[in-house]
């Protein structure tokens, strides 16, 4: 399989390797840039941002009533959504509240995950149970529509006891290794996360703000020559971050 990290035109054909360097480059480069802007960025190894950001969500600001939005086109961060945190979809300009996951999806935010675990991900190579969808799910299992969070162990339960029943109930039964592998890839929720990753993420959260760091931004700026991709590099700093530099440290 062709793999392309770099798609300018004028890069020219390079082997996976140098273009796996290059991916390192701009992302250490990219870093530099964050560090210069008033967000806090967080990066640990081996622990992956969606992790990191579901960490956050329900063990670090939910508990204090913090609102949340979450920026990502990740179906999987819907699953998060509550009263308190949105999930807004840059590709459809989109936020999701509860009301705009069901109205959507056809089952409330708080079951959303039996959903991905039905349909699966084609994006990440995830396949769902075959005969399932929406219309099957909402009829043949009322209880995901329902106030109550359902875990897997009650719905495949639920599935075992009217097996006899419906031809869809036994699909499920049969497929039980396949949706127990699918929520342990896409659940948010009981995050196998060490003690004291837990500690650094919310360590990282609760520092300070950095200061909007205008000179640095704009001498690496010029440095890399990125005229292009920011014509009025003070203008869209201003715009941009201005709003965000008063919460920060001072």
């Amino acid at each position: 399989m062709s793999t392309r990290f770099n798609r300018r035109g004028d890069v020219g054909e390079q082997s996976v390797e140098e273009e796996i360097a290059s991916m390192r480059l701009q992302m250490s480069k990219l870093s530099e840039y964050l560090e210069c802007l008033p967000v806090t960025l967080i990066s640990i190894d081996n622990i992956e941002a969606d992790d990191t950001i579901a960490y956050l969500t329900t063990e670090v600001f939910r508990p204090i009533g913090s609102e949340v939005i979450i920026m990502s086109d990740d179906k999987d961060f819907i699953q998060l959504v509550d009263s308190k945190t949105s999930v807004w979809r840059p590709v459809e300009k989109k936020y999701y509240t509860p009301k705009e996951v069901n109205d959507r999806f056809g089952v409330p935010s708080h079951n959303f995950i039996h959903y991905k675990v039905f349909m699966g991900d084609g994006s990440d190579n995830i396949k769902g149970i075959n005969g399932v969808g929406i219309k099957t799910l909402q009829s043949k299992f009322p209880m995901l529509l329902e106030e109550k969070t359902i875990t897997l162990e009650e719905l495949l339960d639920f599935c075992k006891a009217k097996q006899d029943d419906h031809k869809i109930y036994r699909t499920v039964v049969d497929n039980e290794v396949a949706m127990r592998l699918n929520w342990q890839l896409m659940s948010l929720e009981d995050l196998d996360i060490a003690s004291n990753f837990k500690l650094m993420i919310t360590d990282m959260a609760a520092r300070p703000i950095p200061k909007l760091d205008t000179f640095t931004f704009k001498k690496m700026f010029m440095s890399d020559k990125a005229y292009t991709a920011i014509p009025n590099v003070d203008t869209w700093l201003a715009n941009s971050f201005s709003t965000l530099a008063a919460f920060s440290q001072k």
